[in-house]
C-alpha cells in the first residue's frame, strides 16, 4: 500500500533527497494547496503543484488584524456550515524550518455552497461574526470591520 501511494506522488518522492524547509500556498489560485520545499541535494527549490481532481468546494479566509498582529497570528476561525457541521482552524505563524506558509486559511467544505456562520476569535480576546458567505471565494475579514470582502 505505501508503495502505491509513493508511486502516485510523482518522481520527486521516488528518490531520496535532503530538505529542510517547506511551506504551503495556493500559487496558481485554483483553491488547491500547493507545497514549496527547499532541497539541498538537487535543484534548490521544489514547487509541488496540487493537481487533485474533484476535491470539493473550498472557502478561504485572510484575516487582517488591527489591534493584534496584521496577520492575526493566533486567531481561531469557527465555521458553521448550512448542514450544521462546525469546522475550526487557527492562524499559525510558522510551518517548517526557516519557512512560513501563506497566511490565507483554506477550508474544504465538501458540497456546501454557503457558510452559514463564521466567528473569529481574535488573539486579544475580541470576537466577531459574519453570516451567509459564499464558498469558492477568498474572504478578507478585518478586525473591527463588519463587512466581509470577497477577493476572488
Amino acid at each position: 500500500m505505501a508503495f502505491d501511494i509513493l508511486r502516485n506522488t510523482g518522481e520527486v518522492f521516488g528518490k531520496p533527497f535532503v530538505a529542510r524547509g517547506s511551506a504551503t500556498l495556493d500559487f496558481n489560485h485554483d483553491f488547491k494547496t500547493d507545497i514549496v520545499m527547499t532541497n539541498f541535494s538537487g535543484p534548490p527549490l521544489l514547487l509541488l503543484e496540487n493537481k487533485t481532481q474533484g476535491h470539493g468546494n473550498v472557502v478561504k479566509f485572510k484575516l487582517i488584524g488591527r489591534s493584534c498582529t496584521r496577520d492575526a497570528i493566533g486567531a481561531r476561525i469557527e465555521l458553521l456550515t448550512a448542514d450544521g457541521r462546525k469546522i475550526v482552524r487557527f492562524v499559525d505563524g510558522s510551518s517548517s524550518y526557516l519557512s512560513c506558509s501563506e497566511s490565507v486559511i483554506s477550508v474544504g467544505v465538501g458540497a456546501e455552497q454557503r457558510i452559514a456562520h463564521v466567528q473569529i476569535f481574535w488573539p486579544y480576546g475580541k470576537q466577531q461574526t459574519w453570516t451567509d458567505l459564499r464558498v469558492g471565494e477568498e474572504w478578507r475579514l478585518i478586525e473591527g470591520i463588519s463587512s466581509a470582502f470577497a477577493i476572488r
